[in-house]
């Protein structure tokens, strides 16, 4: 009753002349800031703690799911280069299917660069590409802070330029995707290429295959730019109807050329894969 009682002064005193209520009771069960509202600014001592404890645990957890990133079963995943660019625009059909041409074939570069990435059960010193060193707080790749060579068919070698930065390079290879164990001997590292079981020869088969699914939408988003482009024109009178079904046919045609060179190299990294 005493608490009820409270709450009522402590609504209605702020509009009453002559009432005042206490920062504190005895048992110290309400406090209010000195920042905070009359009436909304009463708030229970349990109620704060229960929040604070609530939002400690969420940056906990926000913690822990920063930690998994990097591990060994992260996949690759298919870098476009025209994401980041902007929509495709043109004055004329001939600008718009430049424009479609390079970006195509810059994704379709992008693809092929990685599906090296990805390892077979052969040394391929493209492996490393997309490997990163954080070296003196800075990210770097791999490839620009050590010489990488092919001894034999098993192995990679990695001779750093600055042997300081031998025990970063050892640790971003352990946190990378390889899965390979690194042979630190204080002069340079030595990657010991496995032969690959039949079931990880699986599994690298379809991140091959997903690796080009993804390729192929990069190349249907920029069609899809590049018919907008054409259908603005048609609809400015820049130029005719049939004008405009033809330049949205040769697009077609360069879509379909380039999904197919994107089809050759997925099927060529995928008997790589498989061939034991």
């Amino acid at each position: 009753m005493f608490v009820n009682l409270y709450i009522s002064f402590a609504l209605v005193a702020p509009f009453v002349s002559g009432f005042s209520v206490p920062t504190t009771t005895s048992n110290q069960l309400w406090t209010c800031s000195s920042s905070c509202s009359p009436i909304f600014g009463v708030r229970s001592r349990s109620f704060s703690l229960f929040a604070k404890a609530k939002k400690k645990g969420g940056k906990g957890k926000a913690k822990a799911g920063s930690g998994d990133s990097g591990g060994s079963g992260e996949e690759p995943s298919f870098v476009d280069p025209s994401a980041s660019a902007p929509p495709i625009s043109g004055t004329s059909v001939e600008e718009l299917a430049s424009s479609a041409k390079l970006r195509m074939g810059k994704s379709v570069e992008a693809l092929q660069q990685n599906l090296q990435t990805i390892r077979t059960g052969r040394a391929n010193a493209a492996i490393l590409d997309r490997v990163v060193v954080v070296y003196f707080d800075v990210p770097t790749p791999l490839n620009q802070l050590a010489g990488i060579s092919v001894p034999s068919s098993s192995q990679l070698t990695i001779e750093p330029y600055d042997k300081s930065a031998l025990a970063d390079i050892e640790k971003a290879l352990i946190e990378s995707s390889l899965g390979l164990n690194p042979n630190n001997d204080g002069n340079v590292i030595r990657l010991n290429i496995p032969q690959l079981t039949e079931e990880r020869r699986k599994e690298l088969t379809k991140q091959v295959k997903s690796l080009g699914e993804d390729g192929k939408v990069s190349i249907r988003n920029i069609r899809r730019q590049a018919v907008d482009g054409i259908k603005k024109l048609e609809k400015s009178s820049d130029i005719s109807k049939d004008q405009s079904m033809d330049a949205q046919d040769d697009m077609q045609k360069m879509t379909d050329a380039s999904i197919k060179n994107m089809e050759g190299a997925v099927d060529k990294k995928e008997k790589e894969v498989m061939k034991v």
